[in-house]
């Protein structure tokens, strides 16, 4: 895998937390910094032995996420590698040091989908059709193994290279639930936690209603109308007047997540 270039928009030049990582029976070497979250920094990491092989590594640091965050990382690795679909980015495993999860993933040299969108402004018809195609392709896998992703959005889409036929990958799964019971149009699964990100969740996240895999497709309907307008759909007047709702929303997330943390001494309270 070979990388040559990683548009983000973060200095790369950051040290990682620590030099070198063994995974798989093998060291790799942590080079520059591809991005970095809130909680999760991601640096390409070169095998020693073999310097041809490249991954992306993104490190966790566990003491910064809340006892929800921390099952939620737990589940995220579950799902993620039990997934193959040539448009989701693919877990090869993963390893702790100390506070820090590592997880081993594809690398994809051709930056976040919402690096591309600054770049370009707007998408051809033909393009924008193609991506989302892939997206919605990867999104159907999804659903029929039972996962609700839950925070599809550009900054978590990434693409395999600079070209302009890049492929998209799914790369970040969060947010991502596996469904119990039987999921299907007549007895659909339904989700509670609030999650998602302002702009892209679905109506019933925002409003703190049961919802289902379909706010997938939801956020999926507002990532095509951003490649081919340019614009974000929250721009708009009628949005604007939703104001307090949006407000609520993002309170209920950061409000979840304080519950989480205050709970991380007792097990038997943490949200499900």
């Amino acid at each position: 895998m070979a990388a040559e270039k990683f548009a983000v928009a973060v200095p790369t030049d950051a040290p990682p937390p620590f030099a070198q990582i063994s995974w798989n029976g093998r060291t790799w070497d942590l080079a520059r910094r591809l991005g970095h979250g809130k909680f999760a920094v991601v640096h390409e990491a070169k095998c020693r032995d073999l310097p041809h092989k490249r991954v992306a590594a993104k490190i966790i640091n566990k003491q910064a996420i809340s006892a929800w965050g921390e099952a939620q990382l737990t589940t995220e690795i579950d799902v993620w590698k039990s997934l193959d679909h040539p448009h989701i980015c693919k877990l090869y495993g993963s390893v702790t040091e100390g506070s820090y999860v590592i997880l081993f993933l594809e690398l994809a040299t051709g930056g976040e989908l919402f690096e591309r969108i600054l770049e370009r402004s707007t998408f051809l018809e033909k393009d924008a059709s193609r991506l989302i195609g892939q997206l919605l392709s990867a999104v159907a896998y999804l659903h029929e193994r039972g996962v609700i992703h839950r925070d599809l959005k550009p900054e978590n889409l990434l693409l395999d290279s600079m070209d302009d036929n890049a492929s998209l990958r799914i790369a970040d799964f969060g947010a991502a639930k596996l469904l119990s019971g039987l999921v299907s149009a007549d007895s659909p699964a339904l989700a509670s936690t609030p999650c998602g990100s302002l702009g892209y969740a679905a109506p019933e996240q925002i409003r703190q209603q049961l919802y289902e895999r379909q706010c997938d497709l939801w956020s999926a309907g507002v990532i095509a109308y951003v490649l081919l307008s340019g614009a974000h759909r929250t721009a708009s007047a009628r949005a604007r007047t939703h104001a307090r709702t949006h407000a609520r929303f993002a309170a209920a997330v950061a409000a979840h997540g304080r519950r989480a943390k205050s709970s991380r001494a007792a097990p038997s309270r943490r949200a499900p």
